[in-house]
């Protein structure tokens, strides 16, 4: 009875190989590597979606399940071609209102979906989800406030050399 399941194991085994895909998602950043931002600061991170075996375009969904209020998609879907990868950009804007050692959390899911051409009654999609953490450490500078004060400090030496000159004008005119 074992010899007769040996065959239906290796015919399964067989057929997994099918379904095997190698569409991919990397990022810069992760739960162990967080990323570091100012309140206030905007920045453009890449996802890496890839697609290195397989003889189809695959087209990929993103979704942001968490961190939705600090986080923008540029578009939700993206086709990637055979044996290439993309990079999807990230918008992230924490707020000013944030302050030194808040965390915020950032999830977002990455599926394959099926494309109408593909000719298949049934695909098996792949999906996973990129998780890290945003760590708030430090203010963005007011960068307003410092041209202010450097117009300012500009304005008060052009003033000193004008009554200066002019003192001297005056005082050779005598």
């Amino acid at each position: 009875m074992k010899i007769k399941k040996l065959p239906l194991v290796l015919m399964f085994i067989f057929l997994l190989f099918g379904i095997v895909s190698a569409f991919g998602v990397s990022s810069p950043y992760w739960e162990d590597a967080p990323l570091i931002m100012s309140a206030g600061e905007k920045k453009i991170i890449n996802l890496n979606l890839q697609n290195m075996v397989g003889e189809d375009i695959v087209n990929a969904k993103l979704e942001i399940i968490e961190g939705e209020e600090i986080v923008k998609l540029g578009q939700e879907i993206y086709a990637i071609d055979i044996k290439s990868s993309i990079d999807v950009p990230i918008k992230i804007f924490v707020p000013r209102s944030a302050v030194d050692g808040d965390i915020y959390e950032v999830k977002i899911e990455t599926k394959t979906i099926n494309s109408a051409d593909s000719g298949q009654m049934i695909e098996m999609g792949v999906g996973s989800i990129t998780s890290f953490k945003i760590l708030v450490s430090g203010k963005i500078p007011n960068y307003l406030l410092y041209l202010i004060v450097g117009i300012i400090v500009l304005l008060i030496i052009a003033l000193a050399i004008y009554l200066l000159c002019k003192r001297k004008f005056k005082s050779k005119n005598k």
